[in-house]
């Protein structure tokens, strides 16, 4: 099994409500009823093929990664990335306005250390650094605060493997 099996983003990328601010009833309202006066919302962020559904398009692959349909989650496709250091899928999207998201995704892994990531601008504002489940857990990246024109990244990056024996060597020897 690859390092990070199966990747599929969970919800449309809207921003979270924060709350706004009590005013006063309007005339003619119901005594005791207040009204919450919220700003506009920004249009929800637009992720191309959320789930893989259409290959690799939307999507960044380097060498090591694709898109395979032997295990998917809840669809037919999921992105792959084999284990070892450096491979990535990734897609960066632009926001629209001002906003703070939640970012998930279905992840499967067959080994620890890759990681899911949101960069804002290139620079890290959230990751989480993946255990070993072969079976799919949802993951959230929580709290990204977007402003207009910022590009946001979301990835997903393979990790080291760390050498773990399978039997202790019965014998020391030179290697010829």
């Amino acid at each position: 099994m690859s390092l990070l099996s199966a990747l599929a983003l969970l919800v449309p990328l809207t921003p979270l409500a924060l709350g706004g601010q009590a005013a006063a009833a309007p005339p003619g309202s119901a005594a005791g009823q207040t009204v919450q006066a919220r700003p506009a919302a920004p249009a929800p962020l637009s992720v191309v093929n959320p789930g893989f559904e259409q290959g690799r398009t939307g999507w960044q692959f380097t060498a090591g990664t694709g898109v395979a349909t032997n295990y998917p989650h809840g669809a037919a496709r999921l992105a792959y990335l084999d284990g070892g250091p450096g491979m990535k899928v990734s897609q960066t999207v632009t926001a629209t306005g001002r906003g703070a998201y939640d970012i998930s995704a279905w992840i499967a892994t067959g080994g620890p250390n890759g990681r899911f990531t949101a960069r804002v601008n290139g620079a890290v504002a959230g990751s989480q650094t993946l255990p070993s489940a072969s079976n799919y857990r949802r993951h959230t990246l929580g709290r990204i605060s977007l402003a207009p024109g910022d590009t946001l990244e979301i990835a997903f990056e393979s990790g080291d493997l760390p050498l773990i024996p399978t039997s202790e060597p019965t014998s020391l020897g030179r290697i010829p």
